[in-house]
């Protein structure tokens, strides 16, 4: 299972226009990135395979299934930049 805190997602949402950046890199609309990316409360039933636990930093957002499109695809992108920007 991937995880990236609430507060290290919210820091990539907002470093740069990630948005078009990420609907272009993903071949989906700008507005689903949009929806996606400004969603304060993750649910299972809003978003299967994605789950999201209250703790330190915000919380934390997990992915435990890759097949969820398209949101676990826009996360999955998110995840890589916050592995990136880490090293």
């Amino acid at each position: 299972m991937r995880t990236i805190t609430l507060n290290e997602f919210q820091r990539i949402k907002n470093s740069l226009s990630i948005e078009s950046i990420i609907a272009n890199e993903l071949n989906i609309s700008v507005n689903c990135v949009q929806k996606f990316l400004n969603e304060r409360h993750f649910t299972h039933e809003r978003y299967p395979g994605i789950h999201f636990k209250h703790g330190p930093e915000g919380g934390l957002i997990m992915l435990d299934d890759d097949t969820a499109v398209p949101y676990a695809t826009i996360l999955n992108y998110v995840l890589k930049i916050s592995e990136k920007s880490k090293q």
